[in-house]
């Protein structure tokens, strides 16, 4: 599967998160690698024949136990 090239993004310093030298085009290229992760998991799962159930990490474990 080819990688999809990041959006093309202005270069800003995000230095009023406190995270200095953090800037848009690294945020880019990050977010288009976990993209390419789950699609290729949710791929792969089809070819196994097993069942992707992606979790919401903001639930309560009683919550995801249901």
């Amino acid at each position: 599967m080819a990688a999809a090239s990041p959006p093309q993004v202005r270069q800003q310093d995000r230095t009023d998160q406190g995270e200095p030298g953090t800037g848009y085009e690294e945020f880019a290229d990050r977010s288009v690698r976990l993209a390419s992760a789950f699609l290729e998991t949710l791929i792969t799962c089809g070819l196994l024949d097993a069942v992707f159930v992606p979790l919401n990490t903001r639930l309560a474990a009683p919550e995801i136990q249901r």
